[in-house]
């Protein structure tokens, strides 16, 4: 398509909703793991934080789809890329819903192998790859905290100057999210 048609290198028509849905599924990919590795051998209480986690996860998610869907009135102004941007990623206080119910999922799931690893004898390449996906479990959620405090300083900037920032901190949320 020529550039002129195009916001952030897609079509307009999906370029509001292209980065929503994709941190969820590496928590949805992280659970279900977890339930084939941990549910037949791991304790009850490892089990419920299981169940526990699986069923905030889904809640967060559709929080996170109701947020982005019902945000504005009507309801197409969620998506629209021309004049005043209305949209849940455009409201501070969506934003800090959205952040803070995310980083809690994060740190419930990378809490769950937890009590299972202390029970298995693992050796030095076991650990070196359980330590690696932990830290890029961290850069993930450091880098979503990050993004929170940037848009908090800039929130009555009008059009400001660390946009690109915002945009660099979110996508290496989603990439960590990724490798993990």
């Amino acid at each position: 398509m020529p550039k002129g048609q195009l916001y952030y290198g897609v079509e307009y028509n999906t370029a509001a909703h292209l980065l929503h849905v994709s941190p969820w599924l590496s928590k949805a990919a992280f659970i279900a793991l977890y339930f084939d590795l941990f549910l037949p051998t791991v304790s009850t209480k490892t089990r419920v934080l299981l169940y526990f986690t699986t069923i905030f996860a889904s809640a967060t998610f559709l929080l996170h789809m109701l947020l982005l869907t019902l945000w504005c009135n009507p309801i197409s102004n969620n998506w629209t890329v021309e004049g005043e941007l209305c949209s849940a990623v455009h409201s501070i206080t969506s934003v800090t819903i959205s952040t803070f119910t995310n980083v809690a999922t994060d740190l419930m799931i990378l809490s769950i192998p937890i009590a299972s690893l202390a029970a298995m004898r693992l050796g030095k390449v076991e650990v070196s790859g359980l330590l690696f996906v932990f830290l890029m479990g961290s850069v993930s959620i450091i880098a979503a905290l990050t993004r929170f405090v940037c848009l908090k300083l800039v929130q009555n900037v009008p059009k400001a100057s660390i946009t690109h920032t915002i945009d660099v901190w979110a996508l290496v949320e989603i990439v960590a999210s990724l490798i993990v």
